[in-house]
């Protein structure tokens, strides 16, 4: 087996992200052999070999950008970048640069990301907790839990918790009102992309606030209270049906948005009035003019129901 293709199982295993690229296209005069492969490392560590030092300074940069936005893309060096830039005008997939190698010849590269599935952290022991624990376990996520009860090795418990909360990863809190307060100081320092928290609209209010005392504004988490889509859900079994489609919405979406606007007067960002969720008003389709205020959504559904009836979704984001 090809020994960089081995390399690459072992990342897999170990869930350690890398990229893999292949040359998919070559025209002499280059070293770069046809389908020859590669990894490059979250560290920038280079396995394999697809180009000279020209290429390889090239590919890290490009492989950055993969391991930060998880899109594959095509990467073209060229010694004539402008021919080829006019040729593959409506390519959005492929990147041209020029080839600075002095052999003068063509590579192109099929750079391909690979993530390591994002931690899923369920706190707590209710039947919502128990029941997103089961959604999630079918679903691309390394799912964790800790149900935190009086026997607890509190110190151990808040170790594993900053251990496994990796950048990029996900948490709910379900505790059911149980040492949430002790949940949130310790969320506070895990670099996450998303919490959702089950609680009423007023208990959840003081956890997102405190919460956020910890974090700076555009640390890129998107804080969720109540947590979950507003699916109308009324049992445990529904509610964590709408929080996991919740996750997966913010997981998917191209960009990471900011938890909550900072009371800076910035329009940019809005909070959708229906799920709550954060939503960029200059890039969303989805926006509604209602009183003196132009307001922002996150989805369609989102903004008929706004539609229909905008009073009460206006005294809720007043309160």
């Amino acid at each position: 087996m090809d020994s960089v293709l081995q390399e690459a199982a072992r990342r897999d295993m170990r869930e350690e992200p890398y990229v893999l690229v292949t040359v998919v296209r070559t025209r002499p005069p280059t070293s770069a052999i046809l389908g020859a492969h590669a990894i490059v490392a979250k560290d920038g560590e280079l396995t394999g070999y697809v180009g000279g030092e020209c290429t390889r300074r090239m590919l890290l940069e490009v492989a950055e950008e993969a391991l930060s936005d998880g899109q594959p893309r095509l990467l073209l060096l060229s010694p004539h970048p402008e021919d080829d830039a006019s040729f593959h005008d409506e390519d959005d997939s492929l990147l041209i640069r020029p080839m600075t190698c002095h052999s003068g010849g063509t590579v192109e590269l099929f750079v391909e990301p690979h993530l390591a599935n994002p931690v899923l952290f369920v706190i707590g022991d209710s039947p919502v907790a128990r029941y997103v624990i089961q959604l999630a376990s079918h679903l691309s996520f390394r799912v964790e839990s800790a149900a935190l009860k009086p026997d607890d090795d509190w110190e151990t418990l808040k170790q594993h918790i900053k251990h496994v909360s990796q950048d990029g990863g996900f948490a709910v809190l379900a505790t059911m009102g149980q040492y949430d307060d002790w949940a949130i100081d310790v969320l506070q320092e895990a670099p996450l992309s998303y919490l959702g928290v089950v609680a009423s609209s007023r208990r959840g209010q003081l956890l997102q606030e405190r919460f956020l005392q910890g974090r700076t504004p555009d640390d890129g988490c998107v804080v969720s209270v109540p947590a979950g889509l507003d699916l109308h859900s009324r049992i445990p079994q529904e509610i964590a049906v709408s929080i996991v489609a919740e996750i997966i919405q913010v997981r998917r979406q191209a960009k990471t948005r900011p938890s909550r606007p900072h009371g800076n007067g910035d329009r940019s960002t809005v909070v959708d009035p229906v799920c709550h969720m954060t939503v960029n008003l200059a890039e969303t389709p989805y926006r509604a003019l209602f009183g003196d205020k132009e307001w922002g959504f996150c989805a369609d559904s989102c903004r008929n129901a706004f539609l229909q009836e905008p009073e009460r979704y206006v005294q809720e984001e007043e309160a």
